[in-house]
């Protein structure tokens, strides 16, 4: 089995047009994760900010050249930060979907994400979440794309 569908999206759960917060900005960083449902597990925590939760899709060939790292919790968020602050990197991004589609499509790939997670246990949340296959999250991607709304 091809790693190649992993490698071409990434996606960053958040809130429309959060700049990131003080430390993402400065440094400048933005945490992104290659599973879709992890990336809803991060915007469902969002929330409360007081405007909609969605997931940013990027497809990684707009992202090169941005350097990368990864933080302590990288394998189980499977994630890669961009050296790049959340603003430009929004700027970067194919568009968004709102959690609502990202749950209609979860459900029709036979996925169940938890539909509510309290802050203080989302790297517990982040654990449960089963590993998704390259094809999975390729499909994922083709049946968000026809959704996607500009950044």
């Amino acid at each position: 089995m091809a790693k190649a569908a992993r490698a071409k999206y990434v996606f960053r759960g958040s809130t429309i047009g959060w700049p990131g917060n003080s430390a993402s900005r400065q440094m400048p960083r933005t945490p992104t994760t290659t599973n879709p449902v992890k990336a809803f597990l991060f915007a469902i925590c969002c929330h409360d900010k007081g405007v909609p939760a969605v997931i940013y899709v990027a497809g990684i060939d707009k992202l090169k050249g941005i350097k990368t790292d990864k933080n302590v919790l990288a394998k189980v968020e499977e994630e890669t930060g961009y050296i790049i602050a959340p603003k430009a990197f929004i700027e970067l991004c194919d568009g968004y979907i709102t959690t609502d589609e990202a749950i209609n499509i979860f459900l029709q790939l036979g996925l169940k994400p938890p539909l509510l997670v309290d802050k203080t246990l989302l790297d517990m949340a982040l654990k449960d979440v089963f590993p998704i296959s390259d094809e999975i999250i390729a499909q994922f991607y083709i049946m968000a794309k026809p959704l996607l709304k500009n950044t």
